[in-house]
């Protein structure tokens, strides 16, 4: 055996001498090698790949592989013509089957390869995935030591990940890893879908990782594969919920992967559960790992106490953890998950935004986790009106707040509150975290379309010439507006202030001076373009949370509630309020 060996190392050897000079590799003059015809170029590349895989010299089979598929890919209508096309095309295939160990984008096409492109799961949904693919080779290369990966349900997140488990089983089939998730149901799935996808014949897993036995355990929720290439008492993945006994019956020195630990909106929302889980993470589900482990989390993030959110903010300066949040619907109002043949697409999410709260909305569809416990103005806890419901008479007064922004994470955020007596109604808004440029004219618009004669401004830095700007322009126009603005106050009285205004905001003090506000119902706003800052309004506001955690204060926006807080306190009970700084048209004093 070992002379046959020798033998087949010699003769690798002696191939490469021969291949690399039919292929002028070693010639200076590279318009030799330009010169070597495509069937050729790709029978002696393909033959070298071979004999270096033989050598064991890996970083150079890579690129033989790498160089095949870029000549035929560049070449694609010349090979379609040449008398060769198949055994081209066999080639091509072949340098895809010796990447798939070390390219986790080529194993996945080298697992679909035989079925149709409809029914190919990374293919469909390879625009989104591909720089997923990427951070998890990052992870299993060593680049990362964390990832988390999260996305709306039935985005196929859980489907990338088993592919990734069955490429380190065969990478690594003298290490262990497990995969941990919510349920022991959940577990066994997972364990049948990666034994599934490693020995249907149609998968060609044992092509790409040849001479591999597999085994599996459903009661024991293991899947071994031999032989191994070093020592290990334990089996190559193990399969295991997040209240399962772990100890001594599992280990994990590869990988440690989570998929979902949280299982469902019910659990989201029982604060027991979500510590239950974190504390089942550090206590059960880490102490299983030996050695240095890499750690992986794909999950549907459903709270700021979710173990995923948890680990997130326990590495936020860690330069080896990277943490993905896809949303379902970007920006620009557009699905983020438009594949090929299976699409998401805007009108999937909205059928999900109409069956859920705006709170979990936000959670398992925008990937933005909301803290539940300490909502301050939850959808439901304030008064709305519709717009026939308004007074026929003209208001007492239109007045706003505004809270000044310049771009980047920060929103201006404007309520305009048209008042009849104690009542307030808020008919419009101005909130967008564009520049200054964009965000003044619609200040500007807001004021003289509403006819408003009164205001208040934060006077931030840059805010007395944000309000100039604004001031002037209404001057310009002959609009008659007074605005007042003040220094912005600190963190601690912000909150506090939002804290004193939250009953009139909510609309249910009973304090006899006090204002009832109301807010534009959702039916009103609902599909309406004109609508949309109102309704990114309204988001932000029933996110608010009035806890004084670090991880609550930390993530969240405040831009909606404080210029709600301040058009109560600054605006309409002003009469308390001493005045700093005015600004207000000359023509308003008859200059």
């Amino acid at each position: 055996m070992v002379a046959q060996n020798d033998m087949r190392l010699e003769k690798a050897q002696r191939d490469v001498k021969e291949l690399r000079g039919k292929l002028h590799l070693d010639d200076p003059l590279s318009h030799y090698r330009d010169m070597v015809e495509i069937y050729h170029k790709t029978m002696w590349l393909n033959q070298l790949a071979e004999a270096y895989r033989i050598l064991g010299n890996i970083p150079q089979m890579v690129w033989c592989c790498e160089i095949i598929i870029k000549a035929v890919e560049a070449q694609y209508a010349e090979v379609q013509n040449n008398k060769n096309a198949k055994n081209i095309a066999r080639y091509f295939e072949n340098a895809h089957f010796l990447l798939a160990p070390y390219d986790f984008i080529r194993y996945m096409q080298c697992m679909e390869a035989n079925y149709p492109p409809e029914d190919k799961f990374f293919y469909d949904r390879e625009y989104v995935m591909r720089q997923w693919a990427k951070d998890l080779e990052d992870l299993e290369f060593g680049k990362l030591d964390i990832l988390g990966i999260s996305g709306p349900p039935r985005c196929g997140k859980t489907g990338l990940g088993t592919y990734f488990f069955t490429w380190i089983a065969g990478r690594h089939t003298e290490k262990s890893s497990t995969f941990n998730t919510h349920t022991n149901r959940m577990a066994k799935k997972e364990l049948l879908d990666c034994y599934t996808l490693m020995t249907e014949p149609r998968r060609q897993w044992s092509r790409i990782f040849p001479g591999l036995t597999i085994e599996k355990n459903l009661d024991d929720l293991w899947i071994d594969v031999t032989p191994k290439k070093g020592f290990n008492n334990y089996k190559t993945l193990y399969f295991t919920s997040v209240d399962a006994q772990k100890a001594g019956v599992m280990e994990a020195n590869w990988l440690i992967y989570c998929d979902d630990l949280i299982g469902g909106i019910e659990e989201a929302t029982n604060p027991d559960r979500l510590d239950n889980a974190w504390s089942k993470y550090g206590t059960d589900i880490l102490q299983r790992k030996r050695g240095k482990v890499k750690i992986l989390h794909i999950a549907t993030r459903w709270s700021t106490r979710d173990p995923l959110t948890r680990v997130e903010l326990l590495n936020e300066n860690n330069p080896r953890a990277k943490f993905i949040k896809r949303p379902g619907i970007n920006e620009k109002g557009r699905s983020n998950y438009l594949y090929r043949f299976n699409p998401l697409d805007e009108n999937h999410f909205a059928d999900l935004k109409e069956s859920m709260d705006e709170i979990s909305y936000e959670c398992i569809v925008q990937q933005s986790p909301v803290e539940r416990k300490g909502l301050l103005f939850p959808r439901g806890s304030y008064k709305t009106f519709r717009w026939c419901e308004l007074p026929e008479k003209q208001p007492d007064e239109v007045v706003f707040s505004i809270d000044i922004a310049f771009g980047g994470g920060d929103f201006v955020a404007m309520p305009v509150g048209a008042i009849y007596g104690r009542d307030v109604y808020i008919v419009d808004t101005v909130f967008s975290n564009a520049t200054k440029e964009i965000t003044r004219p619609l200040v500007k618009a807001a004021i003289e379309n509403n006819a408003c004669t009164r205001g208040y401004a934060e006077a931030n830095a840059g805010g007395d010439e944000y309000i100039g700007f604004v001031d002037k322009a209404l001057r310009a126009d002959g609009h008659k507006c007074y605005i007042r603005i003040e220094r912005a106050p600190t963190d601690q009285s912000k909150l506090s202030r939002i804290l004193s205004a939250s009953s009139e905001i909510k609309g249910n003090s009973e304090a006899e001076n006090d204002f009832v506000i109301y807010f534009l119902d959702e039916e009103e706003r609902r599909g309406k373009p004109q609508m949309q800052m109102y309704n990114d309004f309204m988001r932000q506001l029933e996110k608010f949370n009035q806890s004084t955690s670090r991880s609550v204060r930390k993530k969240q926006h405040d831009d909606a509630a404080d210029a709600m807080a301040a058009l109560v306190n600054e605006v309409l009970h002003s009469q308390k309020k001493k005045k700093t700084l005015q600004l207000f048209s000359r023509k308003a004093v008859g200059l």
